[in-house]
This record gives C-alpha cells, structure tokens and sequence, in this order.
C-alpha cells in the first residue's frame, strides 16, 4: 500500500463513487478518518478484513455509516466476529451487501451464526445479498457433519435425516433455532467435554431459509472456490442493483 495512498483519496474524494480496496490488513491506522471524506461513495468493496482490519472495525463501520450515499457494500474474506456483527447491523442504509466469510476453524459455527442473525437483523433494508461459500468452510462443516455421524449414538440424540453429502456442510451454533427447522438439521457435537448445540445446514436449505426470512430482499447463496472469493462482485448478480 502507498504510503501516499490517503493522500490520493482525499484529493478525489468529491468525485470518487465506486472504491476497492484489495487488502484492508495493509491500510493506515488512520484510513476510516479519510473514509469519511469520500461523500460521495456509492459503492465500497473491502477485501482481507481480518488481522490489524480487526482492530479498527469499529472506525471503518463508523465511517460507513457516514456515507449517506453508499449503497452497496461488499466484505470479502472478512472474520464475522461478535463486533462486525453488532457494527454491521447499524448499516441500515445498505441495500446491496455481498459477504464472503473467511475460513476461521475455531470459530466458524459461532460465526456463521452471528451472520445469519445479522442478515435477519437487516432483512427489512436490504434489498439484494449474495452470501459466498468457500469449499473451504464447506470441508470445514463436513469434519462437524463426520463427528456428528461417529458420535451421535455415545451423546444419545437420534438423527431424522441422512448424512449431508460432501463439502455441502455449514455448521451453525444454534443460540437460537432457525425457522423453519427440519427434524433432520438437528444433532450435538462434543467441545471441550461439554455439550454444544450444532445444526449443519446445507446450501440448499441456507438459500431458502434466506429468502423465507429475507422476503422482500433478493437472495443468492453461491459455492466458490478459495482462489476465487475476490472474483465475485454484486453486480455480477443483479442487475437492478
């Protein structure tokens, strides 16, 4: 990244309307500051949200929210965490989002279940979202899918459904249960010696509890490759953006 990088910005903040950034971990401290000077953005694509990203969530949420033009925002490779959740949510005046969850292993059913409450959260705002699936959260959610098959006999709960098919797994901590919610979505992992509520959903099912939920807000859940996350765009998806 140019040191002079913010300086380029700030000279054309009155014109610019559309902006990427290829890999916010690299940006300035102070970058959500001349992010709020850009008043005419109507587009905002971030990419690599994680690392020192995280620790200025907060400011570029913030500086969002600020830009009362900006309509469509698009977080590739971004850690959903508890913050960006609670951040996001305040963006009430986005009405295009794309996300691409990046592969957190520790994490990743607690995060894919702060986004699903987020997007219920926005449902009554937003008018187009693509949520991306990379094979790698898939692979990820098959390990929950496997532990859940070798175990489910020793934790005592009966499955109603088959076993999910191959890198079409997303596990998600239930806090709170999915509606609708089939019988078959339901099972325990074990954690730590202590009994975890875990629902895999498949991306079918995803796409369709989103639009049952997202009933005025056009719904796209797409599987892609790792390589590919930086690929995708929103307006790829929509043409009435």
């Amino acid at each position: 990244m140019p040191a002079h990088f913010c300086k380029i910005l700030e000279k054309i903040s009155i014109d610019l309307e559309v902006l990427e950034i290829g890999d916010c971990k690299c940006l300035p401290d102070d970058f959500p500051m001349y992010l709020k000077k850009l008043i005419n953005l109507r587009s905002l694509r971030l990419i690599n949200c994680h690392g020192r990203w995280d620790k200025f969530a907060m400011e570029y949420f913030s500086a969002i929210r600020s830009l009362k033009k900006l309509k469509n925002l698009e977080l590739v490779n971004i850690v959903f965490n508890q913050c960006v959740k609670e951040q996001l949510e305040q963006c009430d005046g986005i009405t295009g989002l794309l996300i691409i969850p990046a592969i957190y292993l520790l994490e990743l059913a607690n995060n894919n279940c702060h986004l699903l409450h987020c997007l219920e959260k926005l449902s009554k705002t937003l008018k187009h979202v693509v949520l991306g699936i990379t094979h790698g959260v898939l692979q990820i959610g098959n390990l929950y899918n496997v532990h859940k098959v070798k175990n489910h006999h020793n934790l005592g709960y009966i499955m109603g459904g088959e076993t999910r098919k191959c890198e079409d797994c997303i596990p998600i901590l239930r806090s709170k249960i999915l509606q609708p919610d089939p019988l078959d979505l339901r099972h325990r992992v074990t954690h730590k010696d202590k009994a975890v509520d875990v629902q895999i959903l498949t991306v079918s099912f995803l796409q369709y509890w989103l639009n049952s939920m997202m009933v005025n807000t056009k719904c796209k859940v797409i599987k892609i490759h790792c390589s590919e996350h930086d690929q995708m765009y929103l307006s790829e998806h929509f043409n009435d953006l």
